[in-house]
């Protein structure tokens, strides 16, 4: 019979982690199913960032070695497939019972898919050449794929996309018990449908954003609209190499609702990241009625084919969304938010890892 549930969370090197929001939003779906739920948040490496959360959800802070103990009390345990965590598990011989790992991650990415390896280079516009420097950090990555590896063998897995799933199974031969989606607290996300005539652009890491195709987009978005304006959030290096092609208003680093409020705004937003992970700034931005622009990524796992995405590849799709977005388009967001709640809505992933995983496992 399961009493609690404890979220394992490591701390992040940014309070505007995903991982924060990931858990907060399971946290707020558990508490709607009257289940107990705690947080542990723990440090485990140089990392020492403390959530924004509200008042009302308590969070323990907790020493590995206190949670070593806590591991041993019967109760359930979830814990993300965080590096540095799995690491301490594996090499201070932490005793785990009653857990649940959930995979957000794929360490593979980085010498698995050229294009994923390529962008660092295209970005600075340097011509990649195969030298020892160029090998190691591939091989690095290569390295810790195989830890990662040996860390999650024959413990019990979940995957938050079938992207990941298949990857863990078929890449890795791990077995995974199933799919745990990304929750989301539905009320955070208000949908809007008064939009202004600008773009809202995500910029990630310099691993993971593709400068050229969003220089393609903007080049495409002034070209249907002379009088768009741009705006970004998110790498504030990236943001500078960008201003130097196009005129971009640069919002800084934004928290959830500071995030939303801009999402409302917009017509539309950019999000050139390919990463190959699930990417959730086009899920928030289809939650308030904001079209994206983006690759082909595992979240379309959820929304389907959309009319309120546009594949950043194909210059004429982005030509003729556009005109289509600039229309009233009340009842493609409706709809679009709605099939994401579907599977995404905090209580219903809350109740698939309850009902689906934990209460037969333990």
């Amino acid at each position: 019979m399961v009493q609690t549930i404890n979220l394992v969370l490591p701390k992040q090197s940014s309070v505007y982690s995903d991982l924060y929001n990931v858990y907060y939003d399971l946290f707020l779906g558990l508490n709607k199913l009257n289940i107990k739920a705690r947080i542990l948040l723990t440090k485990v490496d140089e990392r020492n960032t403390y959530p924004q959360y509200d008042n009302n959800v308590k969070i323990e802070e907790i020493s590995l070695e206190a949670l070593d103990e806590l591991l041993k009390d019967g109760n359930v345990y979830v814990l993300p497939d965080d590096f540095s965590l799995l690491k301490k598990i594996k090499y201070e011989n932490l005793t785990i019972k009653n857990y649940l790992i959930w995979a957000h991650y794929f360490y593979g990415h980085r010498f698995l898919f050229k294009k994923y390896r390529d962008l660092p280079y295209r970005n600075y516009g340097v011509d990649r050449k195969y030298t020892l420097i160029e090998y190691l950090p591939i091989k690095f990555a290569y390295w810790s794929s195989k830890f990662y590896v040996s860390a999650l063998k024959g413990k019990p897995i979940v995957a938050q996309s079938l992207w990941t799933l298949l990857l863990l199974e078929r890449v890795y031969n791990l077995p995974v018990l199933g799919l745990l989606r990304i929750p989301v607290e539905a009320s955070l996300y208000p949908l809007e449908n008064d939009k202004e005539s600008s773009a809202l652009i995500y910029l990630g890491s310099k691993e993971d954003t593709d400068l050229e195709a969003l220089y393609h987009t903007l080049k495409v978005l002034k070209e249907v609209d002379k009088d768009i304006k741009f705006d970004s959030f998110g790498n504030e290096h990236l943001a500078r190499i960008v201003s130097q092609h196009y005129k971009v208003n640069y919002l800084g680093k934004l928290n959830r609702r500071e995030l939303n409020e801009e999402y409302g705004k917009h017509l539309l937003t950019i999000s050139p990241i390919y990463n190959g992970n699930f990417e959730m700034v086009p899920i928030q931005s289809l939650l308030c009625g904001t079209p994206v622009i983006t690759f082909i990524q595992p979240f379309m796992e959820v929304t389907g084919e959309s009319q309120l995405i546009a594949n950043i590849e194909y210059v004429q799709e982005i030509r003729n969304k556009i005109k289509l977005w600039k229309n009233d388009i009340k009842d493609l967001r409706i709809t679009t938010r709605k099939k994401i709640l579907e599977e995404m809505d905090n209580e219903v992933v809350a109740k698939k890892l309850v009902y689906d995983y934990l209460m037969s496992m333990f």
